[in-house]
């Protein structure tokens, strides 16, 4: 899973030439440094009401590597979860702290026939309770590499000045109808 950005407003019966934009650190995050194929879906909604008015099935594009390329995924780092046909894999701080403050790179692998979304819940960082951004879809079958991220003010109103210890739980829901999958026990996160 990447992150993509398109959005295009189009007038009824006008046309209109748009292209993807990929974020080069969802690239890098992942180690893709070629595309061979993608899949992509379209959410096509009515601009004045905000009505679904389409939401096709995934269309997959292949480029001219995509018979021989070498697919290879890292999930290498620490076991957070692994059950209900899904993985979580603690990677690490990250080496580039976001505009926000610092933050854990995670890896997971949907294996299940869901598309879900992965949160974390009750996060403290060296015995102090914090907020966390972290929210990821991963589809059924792929996989996906994010990053829960701190907020510097949380850190600094609390005198963390380095993440030793974090104490976490994930929620795995079902992206359709948010029915919960698994909250994991208590995930302990030493650096």
């Amino acid at each position: 899973m990447a992150e993509t950005m398109m959005s295009v407003d189009v007038v009824n019966g006008k046309k209109a030439n748009d292209s993807f934009i990929f974020a080069a650190s969802s690239f890098e995050a992942c180690g893709i440094d070629a595309i061979a194929d993608m899949e992509i879906a379209f959410h096509i909604f009515d601009t004045a009401e905000w009505e679904t008015y389409l939401d096709t099935d995934a269309i997959q594009l292949k480029t001219s590597i995509a018979d021989t390329y070498e697919y290879t995924f890292d999930d290498s780092g620490s076991l957070a979860y692994d059950g209900n046909g899904v993985k979580i894999v603690i990677k690490g701080l990250a080496e580039d702290e976001s505009i926000f403050g610092p933050s854990i790179v995670v890896y997971m692998e949907n294996n299940s026939d869901k598309d879900i979304t992965v949160q974390t819940r009750d996060v403290s960082i060296n015995g102090f309770m914090v907020n966390a951004m972290f929210s990821c879809n991963v589809v059924a079958g792929k996989k996906a590499v994010d990053t829960i991220t701190f907020m510097e003010s949380d850190l600094s109103e609390n005198d963390i000045t380095a993440i030793n210890d974090v104490e976490l739980s994930f929620h795995v829901f079902d992206f359709e109808n948010w029915e919960t999958i698994v909250d994991t026990e208590v995930v302990n996160i030493t650096f």
